[in-house]
């Protein structure tokens, strides 16, 4: 009886002694557990703190990388001629006034003149093309390793497909100066649109692309006419020099009026149609007048950082 008395005391405490344990390793997996979590949750605050800064830096990167919208000046007007008459020079300078005030508060779709702080100009000519004096033009600016912007006639522009595909093969932009060459500020809504459709037409029949510059014949433009350009997916382009090569067509005249008044964006207005041999004749003067004074010369959308073509 004692034997069994011992046996049963020596069970007894062998299972308090088991639960015991038992009791204590549940105690230590859960002071264990407790810091495996807890280092767990620690390191998956830091690696969420790591990606929320890492977010933040990116963020922070990115608002410094990302381009500011540059301010555009609009200049005045400038060029001058002697043969103009006192009531010819008072239209000119109204006319100067208008567009430059629309310009002003029309700033994404009418430029007369790109941004002001890098220095580069853009060479634009109106009027053609023709059979001599656009090819001799587009010559000049191979050789003088530029390249210009034409804004041609599209009534024109059929006569002379080789004139305008060549121009566009020399990387020049070949662009719209309407259809007729009629004052658009004129005509009706649907009139300025078919001058605007029509001479983009030809212009696509030759080199397989839409122009989305415009040059408004003689700066004709208004309100109604910005709106049928906008209507149109097109941005009306004028000029911030006047070279008057169509008024005084003096070879020192036209050097005299882009030289003297040279500011970084400018637009310089020439002419490339029949009678522009003048204009012909100072263009590598002026060319390397212009990159004498550390101007670049380029076409109007880098100048203007707009797509040339729809």
């Amino acid at each position: 009886m004692k034997m069994i008395k011992n046996n049963n005391e020596k069970r007894i405490y062998m299972k308090k002694g088991n639960i015991l344990i038992l009791i204590i390793l549940l105690i230590l997996s859960g002071i264990l557990g407790y810091n495996i979590n807890s280092k767990i949750k620690s390191n998956t605050n830091v690696k969420k703190e790591s990606v929320k800064n890492m977010n933040n830096g990116d963020l922070v990167q990115q608002e410094k990388t990302l381009p500011k919208k540059e301010e555009r000046e609009v200049y005045d007007i400038l060029g001058k001629s002697n043969k103009l008459t006192t009531n010819q020079w008072k239209a000119m300078e109204q006319w100067r006034s208008d567009v430059v005030k629309l310009s002003k508060e029309n700033k994404e779709e009418v430029y007369t003149n790109g941004y002001n702080k890098e220095k580069m100009v853009a060479l634009t000519f109106d009027d053609g093309p023709d059979s001599n004096i656009t090819p001799k033009i587009v010559e000049t600016l191979t050789q003088y390793n530029v390249n210009g912007n034409f804004f041609f006639i599209g009534e024109k522009v059929w006569k002379y497909p080789s004139v305008v595909e060549k121009a566009y093969k020399e990387g020049n932009l070949v662009l719209s100066h309407s259809y007729n060459h009629v004052e658009l500020n004129k005509l009706s809504e649907g009139k300025i649109k078919n001058e605007m459709e029509k001479g983009e037409e030809e212009i696509f029949n030759i080199i397989g692309k839409k122009p989305s510059l415009i040059r408004p014949p003689y700066g004709a433009i208004d309100k109604n006419v910005i709106e049928a350009a906008k209507s149109e997916g097109n941005k009306i382009i004028l000029w911030s020099i006047d070279t008057l090569d169509w008024s005084q067509m003096e070879k020192e005249n036209i050097q005299k009026n882009i030289i003297d008044n040279l500011r970084p964006g400018e637009i310089i207005l020439m002419h490339s149609n029949e009678d522009k041999i003048a204009t012909l004749e100072a263009l590598p003067d002026i060319i390397m007048a212009i990159k004498e004074k550390g101007y670049e010369i380029v076409t109007l959308d880098k100048l203007l950082n707009v797509e040339a073509y729809k």
